[in-house]
């Protein structure tokens, strides 16, 4: 579409404004705002190649700059920020195999508790990655954690697609390459702020 074509294809970086689903979010007062993601735990069918995965990954966050926002608290309230490629590791990978087979699954959701809560708006990153290897006879078990100010319902299908062809690109050792970028959140939020103050809005 004409849309696409015009959309920023880089790395989009700095100030967004608030969108109203994220004021409302803020408005909420959580006591611990860092912690309030959506997450799934995977099994997989195929093993997987960390080094792919971790690729994979970085290629994602890379590609979705939604995935790279960051955000600080002022007197005048919350603030948000496109950061660049520098944040912190969002991909981890963790052997649990030499674990007896009745300590792994405890130990998994103990390590995906951990993990939810140390998610950090400020410094990021609000997107984490974790392969966990649990022995040859056993399926690995592929964690994914995002918080909910950078991926609703409607996100996850969209992601959850671009993951799996940058992983499987990455796993037959050719360029990863994802679909055209659309509108950035960063020009998607801005728009919407202006359209809330529209005239037309006011009516």
């Amino acid at each position: 579409s004409t849309l696409k074509s015009r959309a920023e294809q880089g790395v989009v970086t700095g100030r967004a404004p608030l969108t109203p689903i994220q004021h409302l979010l803020f408005d909420q007062n959580f006591s611990d705002p860092h912690y309030y993601n959506q997450s799934a735990l995977l099994q997989m069918h195929d093993r997987l190649s960390p080094v792919a995965l971790e690729s994979a990954t970085r290629h994602l966050i890379e590609h979705h700059d939604g995935l790279r926002l960051r955000f600080e608290k002022n007197a005048s309230g919350w603030r948000q920020f496109n950061a660049g490629l520098e944040g912190g590791t969002s991909f981890t990978n963790i052997d649990l195999s030499w674990m007896p087979g009745y300590l792994q699954s405890r130990t998994i959701e103990e390590i995906s508790e951990l993990l939810q809560r140390t998610l950090d708006l400020t410094e990021g990153p609000l997107v984490r990655l974790v392969l966990f290897e649990l022995g040859s006879e056993e399926a690995q078990r592929l964690l994914l954690i995002f918080h909910h100010l950078v991926i609703d319902g409607v996100s996850w299908r969209v992601v959850v697609e671009d993951l799996q062809t940058a992983l499987d690109q990455a796993q037959r050792g050719v360029p990863i390459v994802l679909p055209q970028k659309t509108t950035s959140f960063k020009e998607w939020a801005t728009k919407l702020k202006q359209h809330s103050q529209s005239a037309e809005m006011k009516e």
